[in-house]
């Protein structure tokens, strides 16, 4: 990934972490999943169904 993309990418997370932080780590979890996203290598922890799991299961108590 380009530097634009990175920053790019990040500047997005971080406005929709705002939003809800839960949403957004399973969300980009799944994208990167589904290939619908390039996540860069630094963010290959989210593509873990675990993660996932608990974000999700965070974002619906909350």
């Amino acid at each position: 990934m380009d530097a634009v993309s990175i920053i790019a990418l990040s500047m997005g997370a971080a406005w929709a972490s705002g939003i809800n932080l839960y949403a957004t780590i399973f969300m980009l979890g799944y994208m990167g999943t589904t290939g619908n996203i390039a996540l860069p290598t630094e963010l290959d922890l989210l593509y873990n169904p675990m993660v996932m799991t608990a974000a999700g299961f965070m974002y619906c108590v909350e």
